[in-house]
């Protein structure tokens, strides 16, 4: 259950830990992940990111070689819209710049790696993070991606759990069954990734990101089911939570509707 922690105490403590112990970069390094922690728990997770985002971002000034502030101002800016982002954090630059300049100073971090492979969405970037850590989850799926999308199903099918528990390796093997054209099981696989439970305690997200990968990929298999009405709802929902792949293909089916084709809510007249 989340609380209503207070993001401005959270700020506050981050801000705090930056100045004081500026050239204590370990010091630091326990305070973010320590407030990352507490991310499921607090009633506005945007605002803890950014915190987290600018407090990373301040750091790296005096701890340009820590991997876990890089990782943070890399997964800060993945996950937050640019609207959304802290100065500080936008003065980095763009999203993949800041896993590129932070993979340069933690060659061997595979968070790190993994969000860049993300973000770049290449075989080479995803091959490398899971090098870097085998075991590693978020880089197994980010491989398993890949190779789902390069044809190599099988291949991406053995990096996945048998019986996953989180809603990331969920959704991840809802991908890569859509690829297969399985859409049912994409589908059934989805819905059952957007009433999970378990957190993934590899790496710290935003409700907020499960809701749009979730939603996106349930909309898609529906989708391909032939369900375009229970395809539109996953959709709506999942534009709502920052689905650039929802936007554009709700965009597109509302501009192709006619007047009477279209809902209000999600389609209104021009």
């Amino acid at each position: 259950m989340k609380t209503g922690f207070n993001v401005v105490v959270l700020t506050c403590l981050l801000a705090v830990s930056s100045r004081a112990a500026a050239t204590d970069c370990a010091a630091i390094e326990r305070h973010v992940r320590a407030v990352a922690q507490t991310l499921p728990y607090v009633a506005d997770q945007t605002g803890a990111i950014q915190a987290l985002g600018q407090s990373a971002a301040n750091a790296l000034h005096d701890c340009s070689d820590s991997a876990p502030l890089w990782y943070t101002a890399a997964r800060a800016a993945e996950v937050l819209d640019a609207a959304q982002q802290p100065a500080e954090l936008r003065a980095l630059g763009d999203p993949k710049q800041i896993a590129r300049d932070g993979a340069s100073h933690a060659p061997r971090s595979a968070p790190i790696a993994t969000v860049l492979a993300r973000l770049d969405a290449s075989m080479a970037s995803a091959r490398h993070a899971y090098d870097l850590d085998p075991n590693y989850r978020p880089a197994q799926r980010a491989l398993a991606l890949a190779l789902a999308k390069s044809g190599a199903i099988d291949q991406a099918q053995r990096l996945l759990p048998d019986h996953p528990s989180t809603g990331a390796d969920r959704i991840a093997i809802a991908r890569i069954l859509l690829i297969a054209g399985h859409a049912s099981d994409a589908a059934a696989e989805a819905k059952k990734a957007l009433d999970a439970s378990t957190m993934d305690t590899d790496e710290w997200a935003p409700g907020e990101e499960l809701l749009r990968d979730g939603n996106e990929v349930h909309g898609f298999a529906l989708l391909a089911e032939g369900k375009p009405r229970e395809a539109d709802r996953a959709l709506h929902i999942a534009a709502i939570h920052g689905s650039q792949a929802a936007r554009t293909h709700r965009d597109e089916m509302c501009a192709a509707a006619t007047p009477s084709q279209r809902r209000d809510d999600s389609c209104p007249i021009p």
